[in-house]
């Protein structure tokens, strides 16, 4: 084996990043790293729920420049340590350890580490993505903002008389929209640009309760605080099609909202928040899945019957072995989880024991749920209203000086909050 070898890390995201910062600290100077990602832009997902619900006083490219501004991060903070390259991944080449680039092109690796995300899972659902939006991406965001502005034009000029919002998903992302686009409404109404009580924001899913991965508490909190903001909240439905202007849900008989009927839902904007699945590409690698389509790996983040690929993050399926329970796919349990990768990576290079991961036994949460309110919950402790949002705040800064120098870390949570503020 070569003394110089060579890291190669799938991904941009959460996962990937973290991976490639914990390497760039700790593999040895001679190691090669490079990170090869769709963009080479490191989007801070947990604020686009604010870039679509943000007040449309820009348009066009400033619009987007100026909202990216909040959201995106140049991945040039990783060198000159790690290489970027901006490339579309084909798939594997598992014999001759090679990345099969789309352009016909191959990057070889000596270990290799998949951080391919996940994208949105449409379920089959007739209708759900021609005509609902999503929110995954910036440009998903504002693509959001830009319907709502569209829409609350129309309600200035009159050419609307109501307006109405159907979200699908009670997850975090679908909870933490509906709220904001509620208080921004609040907002509109407050002062006095539009009329009160002409728009309509509907939050559906086909669970017991909103936030069904968290504690009940949380889920209580958060029920609460969404119909305070005017949100109708419908739960145990599920969106059955969704056309021009409606969309069609189906409750059991149990539910006091359909009656185990069809029920049409108007809505001028649809979003859909209800679920992702692996990266497609993920199809094109010949490595061991469970049935969702995510690779299988060991308890040192080790792809099964593969010595010196791993994956973790929305790509992998890790299953801990004392709760048996799988890890949570959360941008935390990803950053959580990057140092063990690290690790491992540089153990199986140098052909020493690697270590297993140790999951924790409980994941704190954080949702904000409209303006300056937010729950934050570990166990049994949940802090609910300013200073919940306080410390989400706080921890959003934490991750951007892990990534970032200190001044500009601090430039950019203080451009994003000041900016997000405006929407409160």
């Amino acid at each position: 084996m070569a003394d110089r070898q060579r890291i190669v890390i799938l991904g941009g995201g959460f996962a990937g990043v973290n991976v490639a910062r914990h390497l760039a600290k700790s593999a040895r100077n001679d190691d090669e790293i490079i990170l090869l990602s769709s963009s080479k832009m490191h989007t801070f997902t947990p604020w686009l729920y604010e870039i679509a619900a943000a007040r449309a006083d820009e348009h066009g490219k400033q619009e987007k420049r100026s909202m990216a501004k909040t959201s995106d991060i140049s991945l040039d903070f990783l060198k000159p340590r790690v290489a970027i390259r901006e490339v579309k991944i084909a798939g594997l080449d598992l014999q001759h350890e090679h990345v099969l680039i789309e352009d016909g092109k191959t990057v070889r690796y000596d270990a290799l580490v998949i951080a391919l995300g996940s994208e949105m899972a449409y379920f089959g659902i007739p209708g759900l993505q021609k005509f609902a939006l999503t929110l995954k991406t910036t440009s998903d965001a504002l693509a959001i903002r830009r319907k709502i502005a569209e829409l609350v034009a129309d309600l200035r000029r009159g050419d609307k008389s109501e307006l109405k919002i159907v979200i699908g998903g009670a997850g975090p992302s679908g909870v933490e929209l509906a709220a904001e686009i509620a208080t921004m409404f609040t907002g509109l109404e407050r002062r006095r640009e539009i009329a009160k009580n002409i728009v309509s924001i509907t939050l559906v899913d086909g669970g017991e309760r909103v936030l069904g991965m968290m504690t009940s508490k949380i889920s209580r909190l958060a029920e609460h605080r969404l119909r305070v903001l005017g949100v109708k909240v419908i739960l145990r439905a599920r969106i059955n099609e969704v056309k021009v202007g409606e969309v069609l849900i189906k409750a059991p008989s149990s539910s006091p909202i359909a009656g185990g009927e069809f029920t049409v839902l108007p809505s001028d904007c649809t979003i859909w928040t209800g679920g992702v699945q692996p990266a497609a590409v993920l199809k094109n690698f010949a490595l061991p899945k469970d049935p969702r389509g995510r690779i299988l790996v060991e308890s040192t983040f080790e792809v099964q019957k593969q010595a010196n690929i791993f994956a973790l993050g929305d790509a992998a399926m890790f299953v801990d072995e004392v709760t048996k329970q799988p890890l949570p796919q959360t941008a935390q349990a990803a950053e959580n989880v990057a140092p063990v990768v690290a690790g491992n990576v540089l153990r199986a290079l140098r052909r020493t024991k690697l270590e297993a991961y140790k999951a924790r036994k409980q994941w704190p949460y954080s949702i904000a749920v409209g303006g300056n309110y937010a729950l934050l919950g570990y166990g049994n402790l949940v802090l609910s209203g300013w200073l919940g949002y306080v410390i989400r705040r706080l921890v959003d800064l934490r991750y951007f000086l892990n990534l970032l120098p200190l001044a500009t870390a601090v430039k950019f949570w203080v451009r994003g909050v000041l900016k997000y503020r405006k929407n409160d």
